[in-house]
């Protein structure tokens, strides 16, 4: 039947080239045969997507919508995207714009927050219909000027939590595997549960999700979300308004703008520092393991060890913006999204809305009283006034994202990402010291390991056993010796880091694990 099928397959390959091709990401094209493949592998991936989406779209609707069963159903034309980037203020002052009919991030499971297409729960059968019901009397009353917005927050980080939907095969034995070891167990947690999850339900979730890849006949590099997006879209592709914020500094607001993470680590920059070390020691351990980038899209199916890691890092993966936008040009032409800066929205927002209704076609507000309504409705919010990062948890994060952001400069052409590193460099250059010269910080002597353990292999000698913490250990996973200023964060922080990481073990874990 497979043979059969490709042989099929192959013989409209030459018509389907024949007829046009779709742009694609880069410059470069994705063919219609292409999106037929992606679309024939979504009915795979998660069925109701295909059963609900268009066969053909309206032409009298600037928006994508089409008549099914009598009945109008509509797509968003446009995204707004970022976490704690300024976006969701600017899509509450686009959602009051007269040419935007309604924010369809109100009818995800979990709302404006988490969206649509990163929820695995929501079906696009509910999404479509929605949105006809709440915005279907604006846009028949001005079909060909009307366009219907998604503000969802989670659209652009396409970790492994936002892609569930191209992930069933996972969650489907993961949790049929699971039910079976709490019942061998006596419940979800402890040793026994533990060991049944990491050598039977992981293994099984990460077989069926390669088996569904190829019954899909696509990579497994496939399995993201706007894989399944430009299948459903088909060759009709929304727009994206995507804010990326520097990344050190947006994961600051973060934390404490989401109670969650300072109820567990306490409300205050010493508990941002509790935050940043176990989240970021979490990731390194993870990376001695996998690549870095494997471990930002699949984190919590790697392991129960990363399983386990609270909230799965995904503020850390948020700010790695390269990685993501690498995938959303895969399958979307380049020309469909507006990157904006969030510098520019957060010190110019009147002039870089109107650079975004430029890019979505929109006029201007019509006068004055239109533009106070939509200011009114998006202020920017901030949860910041009066708290300052401390300085080693800045140094650390920074080192962490300087490759992310320099690929993202290139990703983008645009050099002024680079100044995200700015900072970082200006430390660095404050505190570098040579790495083969020995030198003396509290009375103890600190010296370069031998280089057969690796060029970023080190060895803290005679160091006080608080100070030699793993918060240090993180902040030296370079080529330098540690300077004045590293022992001094870690002599900060002292006993107040809080529970230490399972890998933790002795003195000198934090090489096999960090570095």
């Amino acid at each position: 039947v497979l043979l059969g099928s490709l042989i099929a397959f192959r013989k409209l390959s030459h018509y389907w080239r024949t007829q046009g091709k779709i742009l694609g990401s880069k410059g470069t094209t994705l063919t219609a045969v292409e999106l037929h493949r992606f679309q024939a592998a979504v009915k795979v991936l998660d069925p109701e997507l295909m059963r609900s989406s268009p066969d053909q779209y309206d032409s009298a609707y600037k928006n994508p919508c089409w008549q099914q069963d009598g009945e109008l159903k509509c797509l968003p034309h446009f995204y707004v995207s970022g976490f704690h980037t300024g976006a969701g203020a600017l899509a509450r002052r686009l959602a009051k714009h007269p040419n935007v009919a309604m924010d369809a991030s109100e009818l995800s499971y979990w709302g404006p927050t988490w969206g649509f297409w990163s929820e695995y729960r929501n079906e696009l059968g509910g999404y479509v219909s929605g949105i006809a019901s709440k915005a279907g009397q604006k846009l028949r009353a001005d079909p060909a000027h009307t366009l219907v917005m998604d503000g969802s927050m989670s659209t652009l980080a396409v970790y492994w939590a936002g892609s569930g939907k191209a992930h069933r095969g996972f969650s489907t034995a993961a949790v049929a595997c699971w039910k079976g070891c709490d019942t061998e167990n006596g419940g979800s947690s402890g040793p026994g549960y533990e060991r049944c999850m990491e050598e039977r339900c992981i293994p099984a979730g990460q077989r069926a999700d390669h088996e569904n890849a190829v019954k899909a006949g696509v990579h497994y590099s496939d399995l993201h979300m706007p894989m399944l997006m430009r299948a459903v879209y088909g060759a009709r592709t929304p727009k994206f308004v995507f804010l990326l914020r520097n990344p050190v500094d947006r994961i600051f607001s973060a934390f404490f703008g989401l109670k969650s993470m300072w109820e567990r680590y306490g409300n205050s920059s010493q508990g941002f520092q509790k935050f940043v070390a176990e989240q970021v020691g979490a990731l390194r351990a993870c990376a001695s393991n996998h690549t870095e980038v494997a471990c930002a899209l699949y984190f919590e199916s790697l392991s129960m060890r990363e399983e386990k890691v609270f909230f799965h890092c995904d503020q850390l993966f948020r700010g790695m913006y390269a990685v993501y936008l690498n995938i959303w040009f895969r399958y979307f032409p380049r020309e469909q999204f507006l990157i904006i800066n969030s510098q520019d929205y957060f010190d110019s927002p009147r002039n870089t809305t109107r650079r975004v209704l430029n890019f979505l076609g929109l006029p201007d507000p019509p006068d004055e009283a239109t533009w106070a309504a939509m200011e009114a409705a998006g202020p920017r919010q901030s949860g910041l006034a009066g708290r300052e990062m401390v300085h080693g948890a800045r140094r650390i994060l920074s080192k962490l994202y300087r490759k992310h952001n320099e690929e993202l400069a290139k990703l983008l052409g645009d050099e002024r990402y680079l100044q995200w590193n700015s900072m970082d460099e200006g430390l660095r250059g404050a505190t570098a010291m040579r790495a083969t010269e020995p030198h003396h910080v509290g009375g103890c002597q600190h010296l370069e390991k031998s280089m057969a353990l690796g060029s970023t292999a080190m060895q803290l000698v005679c160091v006080e056993w608080h100070v030699m913490s793993w918060w240090l250990a993180v902040a030296q996973h370079d080529t330098s010796c540690p300077s004045e200023q590293d022992v001094r964060d870690a002599a900060a922080m002292g006993e107040d880091i809080g529970s230490k990481p399972d890998w933790f073990r002795s003195g000198t874990a934090w090489e096999e694990h960090l570095c």
